[in-house]
């Protein structure tokens, strides 16, 4: 079994027990994050990605990312976490 079907499982099991959940690719995100940021919307597509109980990020081992996308990767990581530590 792969890393992906791994996670869709995980995923599918924390949405039957009731939480909510965002499924991306890294690339996906990176492209997302960098367009909205580029309009000036960062804060709030962050936003998307902070709701969801869990968010999987998939194939972030595919592609190297640049320092400003893994900068973005980062502030996804990184306010997923203060926001759990707060909680």
């Amino acid at each position: 079994m792969g890393k992906t079907h791994i996670a869709v499982a995980l995923a599918v099991a924390a949405c039957r027990a009731g939480y909510s959940i965002y499924f991306t690719s890294v690339d996906d995100m990176v492209r997302n994050l960098r367009t909205t940021e580029a309009a000036g919307r960062l804060t709030s597509k962050l936003g998307s990605y902070l709701r969801p109980a869990l968010l999987v990020v998939d194939e972030v081992d595919y592609q190297p990312l640049e320092r400003a996308e893994a900068n973005l990767v980062f502030q996804v990581i990184s306010k997923r976490y203060e926001r759990a530590r707060s909680s």
